[in-house]
């Protein structure tokens, strides 16, 4: 799994000619890794994702670079997803660069996965899909983007997003990526009948609001 990271990160950083070609590129070295893992049907395999590793493979953050370009004014925030058919839970959903955090995170407070379901465009379980959801049951907190005590991340420019309303899922604690320890998830938002991720956010494990305000719930991500 280490390796499959350092590739997608790397791989992230490449300009491609045809976005819709993100996931068909690697679709290759993913069936090799299926093969390792046993699983050379690709039922391991969901967009860019292992189900074995999921909480980590959902922990992936645009890289600190590519932040500081976009800051420095030579790169637009992306406009949108690579392709619309993935997932907005994928890594291979962000236009530029990323990385990954929870190698090493506390699971004692991790989410549970309740199921992972892609819909493939064509036969190639590895390749392009036109669909994909995740369920999860964890701690939440429901928050305002002006809420001081959360530290949000978004991936794309807060400005242009349709609402201030945020839920806040906690996958795990340990090393955030302003590189500091707290409680660390993801930050979803409603579009219509569903949630999608918007970004991820930190606070202090202790912070009693988010300690007394969060509530277990189940989630579906698309």
């Amino acid at each position: 799994m280490r390796k499959w990271y350092t590739l997608v990160e790397a791989y992230s950083r490449r300009q491609l000619t045809v976005k819709t070609d993100k996931l068909p590129a690697v679709s290759g070295v993913a069936a090799e890794v299926a093969h390792m893992l046993g699983s050379a049907d690709g039922s391991a395999y969901a967009a860019g994702l292992w189900k074995g590793d999921i909480l980590r493979g959902l922990a992936w953050f645009f890289h600190p670079m590519f932040c500081l370009r976009v800051a420095k004014g030579d790169h637009p925030w992306p406009p949108g997803p690579a392709d619309e058919g993935i997932p907005s839970w994928s890594w291979a959903a962000f236009d530029g660069s990323v990385m990954h955090y929870g190698q090493g995170w506390s699971k004692l407070q991790a989410p549970t996965v309740l199921s992972v379901e892609t819909l493939p465009v064509g036969v190639d379980p590895f390749g392009r899909v036109m669909g994909g959801r995740i369920r999860l049951t964890g701690w939440t907190f429901e928050a305002q983007v002006s809420e001081a005590h959360l530290r949000l991340y978004f991936d794309s420019d807060p400005e242009e997003l349709p609402s201030i309303a945020v839920v806040c899922l906690m996958l795990g604690n340990g090393l955030s990526p302003r590189r500091v320890y707290g409680d660390v998830g993801l930050v979803l938002m409603k579009d219509g009948q569903r949630q999608r991720r918007v970004g991820m956010f930190d606070v202090e494990a202790s912070d009693r609001k988010w300690v007394k305000g969060r509530r277990q719930m189940t989630v579906e991500i698309e």
